[in-house]
């Protein structure tokens, strides 16, 4: 959050009228409206995790189990426009594959590791890991298999289909 705030590009578009400039552009509004979203999010959640746990402790459980399906709810929010966008445009774009070999077990590794900890009971805990390791995983065998493809017709290696003309050349083949 700190980065995202430090590296907003704060005058790359101060020369342009704003009724220029294209609707993804982001604006300083939206650095705005992000940090003060997070920040209150997480004094709001820090709050009621204090009352819990000094008030409510029987309610804890319950709490943190709210807790992990929402993490679980925002991690999907994260990924499935990557999805989307991945599965529309058929390219592998700016995705790194090598980062998403590492990424994709480590979440089921590291989702593993804290089932060892606090078993079924702590479900909460890892289960966001699980959501995101799938996403993951299904966004790295998409970029594999575009990448792929993408490399085949570089070589010219492609598949014939129903589209490809029946003869490579036109010439004078009569």
């Amino acid at each position: 959050m700190v980065l995202f705030l430090v590296f907003f590009p704060r005058d790359a578009f101060a020369q342009t009228p704003p009724e220029h400039l294209s609707p993804d552009t982001p604006r300083k509004r939206d650095a705005v409206i992000v940090g003060v979203v997070s920040l209150v999010s997480l004094l709001t959640v820090g709050l009621i995790s204090t009352i819990f746990l000094f008030r409510l402790p029987s309610h804890l459980l319950s709490w943190a189990n709210f807790l992990g399906i929402l993490a679980a709810i925002l991690s999907s929010v994260q990924y499935i426009p990557q999805l989307y966008t991945t599965w529309k445009v058929k390219q592998v774009l700016s995705l790194s594959i090598a980062t998403m070999v590492i990424q994709v077990p480590g979440a089921f590794l590291f989702a593993f590791s804290l089932w060892l900890r606090v078993g079924w009971e702590g479900w909460s805990t890892w289960f966001v890991y699980c959501v995101t390791g799938v996403l993951q995983g299904a966004l790295l065998v998409m970029a594999i298999t575009f990448y792929k493809k993408e490399k085949d017709v570089q070589a010219g290696e492609h598949e014939a289909t129903e589209t490809d003309p029946l003869l490579e050349q036109s010439g004078s083949h009569n």
